[in-house]
């Protein structure tokens, strides 16, 4: 019996270490699960998107930044409109320009496949920090609301093509008579690279276009020419 007492701590040790490791082991395997889960469905379009993935697990991330609310919005207007329903983009200019703010979504994998540095319009005292938000010809603002990607067009004598956007809402209505575009440009390239630092800054790099990196738009280029149905929604809003 005093041999049992003077054990028993010992046994009282071992066992509180084994439960430990059990436990360990146990969220291991929940999480390599998990993963393995989110992996397998990501790679199920890994054929079709792995040119324009650029966070092919990247569930939570898409949520960190866009409001399931917004999707479900989003997604429902383009059923109605006979829209494309695979993916679309998402400008949220509460975000400051030295941040990605420009997003490519996918609604099949709930999903950011191109991600970007966007520049805004530098109208009526916009500064880097705070864009004043305008509708009028001539204004050089950035306006908010829903857009159509209606196809391509040259920027006067720009060697890439740019995507021409015709604007939905009261608040976006004249995007294409003032030729808003979704266009690349190296200043968003620099700022994006962390070549330059701080937020973008006013002046030729936006009239009011969304002026996105060369990368980003290459890879929305490759994407776009894989749909049939090319009518793609861009939205831009504040919180």
């Amino acid at each position: 019996e005093k041999l049992y007492f003077l054990f028993f701590p010992f046994i009282s040790i071992i066992l509180s270490i084994v439960s430990y490791f059990i436990k360990i082991t146990m969220k291991k395997l929940i999480y390599f699960a998990i993963m393995t889960v989110c992996c397998i469905g990501c790679g199920s379009n890994k054929e079709k998107e792995c040119e324009v993935s650029i966070d092919s697990c990247g569930y939570m991330e898409a949520y960190e930044y866009i409001s399931p609310k917004q999707v479900s919005e989003a997604y429902n207007f383009c059923k109605q409109h006979n829209m494309n329903t695979k993916f679309m983009i998402f400008v949220n200019y509460s975000i400051a320009s030295d941040s990605n703010r420009f997003f490519v979504f996918s609604f099949e994998n709930e999903r950011l496949l191109i991600k970007s540095l966007c520049a805004h319009g530098c109208g009526l005292n916009s500064t880097p920090d705070k864009p004043v938000f305008s509708n009028a010809i001539g204004s050089n603002c950035s306006s908010l609301g829903k857009y159509e990607i209606v196809g391509h067009r040259r920027m006067n004598s720009y060697p890439e093509n740019c995507f021409d956007l015709k604007g939905l809402d009261k608040t976006n209505s004249n995007a294409l008579k003032r030729s808003i575009l979704i266009h690349p440009y190296w200043v968003v390239d620099k700022y994006q690279d962390k070549e330059y630092k701080g937020l973008i800054p006013m002046g030729a790099t936006s009239l009011g276009c969304f002026t996105i990196t060369h990368k980003a738009m290459s890879k929305l280029e490759k994407l776009y020419n894989k749909q049939e149905n090319k009518n793609i929604l861009l939205y831009a809003y504040t919180e």
